[in-house]
């Protein structure tokens, strides 16, 4: 071989070894994206479990304020309509009399039935 020809088979092997360089290079950004991304996707498990335990929170808050305000609404509107229940009895029998306080439970049965 003459110099000529060792000048060009070194001019590969530097351009072979720059081109591995490029390749390492590419390797290693890669894996630290690879790392980045399984990072961000614990950090997305964990912030999902936590909006799930909050709205499992929220929804045990909201449904004992339904239930709250319904206890409380409940009472009120049964009252009104024991009050107009026993109004319209008296007024289309005027003859009976009502011997006691008719609880609301019982009211409210008496109201439900199938006429």
């Amino acid at each position: 071989m003459n110099d000529e020809q060792i000048k060009i088979v070194m001019e590969q092997q530097q351009k072979i070894l720059r081109q591995q360089d490029d390749q390492k290079i590419q390797i290693d950004a890669d894996r630290n994206d690879i790392n980045d991304l399984r990072i961000g996707q614990a950090t997305i498990k964990e912030q999902l479990t936590v909006m799930i335990n909050t709205l499992g929170d929220f929804k045990k808050e909201i449904r004992q304020q339904v239930t709250d305000t319904l206890t409380v609404e409940l009472r009120k509107v049964a009252r009104k309509v024991i009050r107009e229940e026993i109004r319209l009895l008296s007024r289309s029998n005027p003859k009976k009399v009502i011997e006691h306080r008719v609880g609301i439970l019982e009211t409210i049965k008496r109201l439900f039935k199938i006429r």
